[in-house]
């Protein structure tokens, strides 16, 4: 490179400096194979990266390519100089990750995990994060990588990066990264072992099949933390668990109580899914419970309806909704105004007819505020077929007998 094109290069690098790019001119294009071979002169891989910084899409100069020979050259001396660019270049739109989606590249790298560990982590990392594919490498090689992550936990983001996108493994690869999950929940370290159940929620989101009595051991694990993060991660994994978490319900008590609306949420939807599970006296300690919290929802400032909806389907769902009770009701039915949702409904009819049971006239004030309600007659006309169902049902079993 002459010095009239490299000052004329430093210039519009100044020029560009606010928005880290450069502009990629046919000149500043031919001037790449100089810039590369002496990349490790600070102001050339300024040029380089701010090259790289300006595509949007791979970039097809033999930059990544030159460098990552130099980065695992057992010779040259830039090696590291090399690496330290690559960590940053691989964070770019235009890192040519197909370039080095191969089994080739991959073993590869697997093998300079050893002795440079920080950039052939990364560039694994960022092939998997770039590339939504999965077959351009064998199942075998994925075990090596998995068996290596198992002894080196540390990389437990290269296997978050794999997992990313996972449609094309084959529906049994838990029993590969098993190992993983299991070491990482004997680790002693909290915040380590949390890692296991992040892995157990992707294989949730992805659907992939794996033994759920390993959530029972994490629910013995985790449950008692105080770790926001740890216990959100854990509740999300409880919906999935094979039975009802009869040991932790007044831990999820606790978190339904919370002023966190995620924990709050996850425990009362966990509630619910096991409702069939929870024997008589349970029933009883979640009824008592959620009537707390229902009329503390009610308050100003706190969760309110989203909350509530949830409680009232969780009562519904225990068959512990409260009967003569005028305030409750009155709350729930207006509910009916906001939130087309089948399960006020069915809570709304329960509570008429159990009522009418047991003190008429108490059922006769409850169809009076029914009545008054504006919204009944708007969701027999609903979209949702249960809701209009439900709806149908009230206004010709409930209100309809009233103006006979």
């Amino acid at each position: 490179m002459n010095s009239s094109s490299f000052e004329s290069m430093r210039r519009n690098l100044r020029n560009e400096e606010k928005k880290d790019t450069i502009c990629l001119t046919p000149e500043l294009i031919s001037q790449i194979p100089s810039l590369l071979s002496h990349f490790e002169v600070p102001e050339n891989e300024s040029i380089l990266l701010q090259i790289l910084k300006s595509q949007d899409d791979p970039e097809q100069y033999g930059i990544h390519e030159y460098l990552y020979q130099v980065a695992f050259s057992e010779t040259d001396l830039r090696k590291h100089k090399a690496q330290a660019f690559l960590i940053e270049s691989t964070k770019t739109k235009s890192f040519p990750y197909l370039l080095f989606s191969n089994e080739e590249s991959i073993i590869n790298l697997i093998h300079n995990l050893e002795t440079n560990r920080k950039c052939a982590a990364n560039l694994l990392c960022s092939i998997f994060d770039h590339n939504t594919h999965r077959n351009f490498i064998s199942i075998s090689v994925y075990e090596t990588i998995f068996s290596y992550i198992s002894e080196h936990l540390d990389l437990i983001p290269l296997l978050v990066s794999i997992l990313l996108y996972c449609d094309e493994f084959p529906k049994d690869i838990f029993n590969i990264i098993s190992p993983i999950i299991v070491n990482l929940l004997n680790q002693p370290e909290l915040l380590v072992a949390w890692q296991a159940m992040f892995i157990l929620v992707i294989l949730v989101k992805a659907e992939i099949p794996f033994d759920t009595r390993i959530i029972i051991q994490c629910e013995e694990r985790f449950i008692n933390s105080i770790d926001e993060t740890v216990i959100y991660t854990l509740l999300i994994l409880m919906k999935n668990a094979p039975e009802a978490p009869h040991a932790c319900l007044n831990r999820i008590l606790q978190f339904a109580n919370e002023d966190c609306e995620k924990l709050i949420t996850e425990s009362l939807v966990i509630l619910t899914i096991f409702s069939d599970s929870w024997n008589d006296n349970e029933k009883d300690v979640i009824a008592t419970q959620m009537m707390m919290l229902f009329y503390e929802s009610q308050k100003p400032r706190t969760m309110g309806m989203s909350k509530t909806i949830l409680i009232v389907g969780l009562l519904f769902a225990i068959d512990r909704l409260p009967i003569s009770d005028l305030v409750f009701f009155n709350k729930v039915v207006e509910m009916i105004d906001v939130w087309d949702n089948k399960y006020v409904l069915l809570a709304i009819s329960t509570m008429v007819t159990k009522t009418q049971n047991v003190s008429p006239e108490t059922a006769a004030e409850m169809i009076e505020i029914l009545r008054a309600s504006r919204s009944l007659e708007d969701l027999a006309q609903d979209e949702n077929q249960d809701v209009s169902r439900f709806a149908q049902q009230i206004i010709n079993s409930i209100l309809s007998p009233e103006t006979e």
